[in-house]
């Protein structure tokens, strides 16, 4: 039961007002994935309120500011989009070269795999690993991995642009969604539940779009298939802690889960016992999101989330250790401060206008478009920027194809 149920009611009605222009939109897709970005948004930055007894009247009207910067410029920027004069040029060379495309992409995830020796764990995959989300503390890439992990990034869009010649064949279709996460599965063991439902929600909108016959068998299937998720999901939670798995049924299960994943207005209270801001930072990030960790010129801690965790907790990380996620509300907060935390809002808001309308630009792009935007609307929320990184390095693959061209165009006139 909720402590403090009025001021999440009240948190839900500034996000439903704030969001309600979306449903005029035209655009089905741009209004789904909206909708599910309101939808998380709520339940991970602002439900969890009404679980305190003294809801922090700050946090409040901070989460207020941000829904409402964050839908205001959202608005704004619904027409901005890299154009790429010769964008037809990636779409036929991914479609014409998309058996060798798909095979290089994912020689990126298995060559790690080989180099780490687990290679045998694609014929038998590891049991998740225990434990919450875990990272390494010291900070040192492992060479290989961050050489591979840029190809990957800087193919990624060739990738999903090349899984449109397959839209006749559904089973190889899925098949290719999921072995990239599968494969990373198999090398660290370890896969979120909320990447989890990130994968099962591409799978359904992809098979819902372009198999329009079976349309009402998906629909069916998801109103099955969403408690016993909902019941799988909070099991997982106990043996991903090393407790007993509990007997739930599907309310509990959900009452359970929104608790457990709606804390983040807890760390509020740390943020306001003052810290140093990240600002120069977090651009040093953006700016260098496409570069491996060797070719950076500073040698600056960006991981947020760990730096978050050892601020506002007082957790002293060493070696491998548990992070808590500050979600995005938080993020800003912590990144700008508590006067400037309006303008994360509004970088999200950009680069979620942006990255949509670029690749929403031409009509068989769609899986690489629910496949990139699902991140902002399934995981954004939860695990802050990190979450849509990949997106942020995609842009600028799209920005150099421009470059490109329109260098060539110049040269050649």
């Amino acid at each position: 039961m909720m402590d403090s149920p009025f001021a999440a009611l009240s948190l839900f009605g500034i996000t439903l007002i704030s969001f309600w222009w979306v449903l005029s939109v035209k655009d089905n897709t741009f209004k789904v994935l909206c909708v599910l970005l309101a939808v998380f948004f709520f339940i991970y930055c602002g439900i969890g309120v009404g679980y305190m007894k003294t809801p922090n009247k700050y946090y409040m009207a901070t989460y207020t500011v941000y829904v409402i910067t964050f839908s205001i410029f959202l608005k704004l920027f619904m027409k901005r989009r890299i154009k790429i004069p010769e964008s037809y040029v990636i779409n036929s060379f991914s479609e014409k070269w998309s058996k060798l495309i798909i095979l290089v992409y994912l020689l990126f995830f298995i060559i790690p795999l080989i180099q780490s020796g687990k290679i045998g764990n694609l014929i038998n995959p590891p049991l998740p690993k225990l434990g919450d989300v875990i990272v390494e503390t010291n900070f040192e890439e492992n060479q290989v991995s961050s050489i591979f992990g840029t190809l990957i990034n800087f193919t990624y869009i060739f990738y999903l642009l090349a899984l449109s010649k397959y839209v006749k064949k559904p089973f190889i279709l899925v098949a290719l969604l999921i072995l990239p996460t599968y494969i990373g599965y198999c090398r660290g063991g370890y896969i979120a539940r909320s990447g989890a439902a990130y994968l099962i929600t591409i799978v359904v909108f992809v098979l819902y779009h372009y198999y329009p016959r079976i349309r009402k068998a998906i629909i069916y299937c998801i109103l099955l298939g969403v408690p016993i998720v909902i019941v799988v999901f909070a099991a997982f939670v106990n043996y991903r802690l090393g407790a007993d798995v509990e007997k739930r049924g599907v309310i509990e299960s959900l009452n359970y889960l929104i608790q457990f994943e709606s804390y983040f207005p807890q760390w509020y209270d740390g943020l306001q016992n003052g810290h140093s801001t990240y600002i120069p930072n977090y651009f040093y990030w953006l700016v260098t999101l496409p570069l491996p960790g060797f070719m950076k010129l500073f040698d600056i801690n960006i991981n947020f989330n760990a730096l978050f965790t050892s601020d506002v907790t007082g957790v002293q990380l060493s070696g491998v250790t548990s992070i808590v996620l500050p979600g995005l509300v938080n993020e800003g907060v912590y990144i700008f401060g508590e006067v400037f935390f309006f303008i994360h809002a509004i970088i999200f808001a950009f680069i979620f206008s942006i990255t949509y309308n670029t690749i929403s630009s031409r009509e068989n792009n769609y899986i690489a478009l629910v496949s990139v935007m699902l991140q902002f609307s399934l995981l954004t929320a939860r695990g802050g920027t990190f979450s849509y990184a990949i997106a942020v390095k995609m842009l600028l693959v799209l920005f150099l194809f421009k470059l490109f061209f329109t260098t060539r165009r110049k040269v050649s006139s």
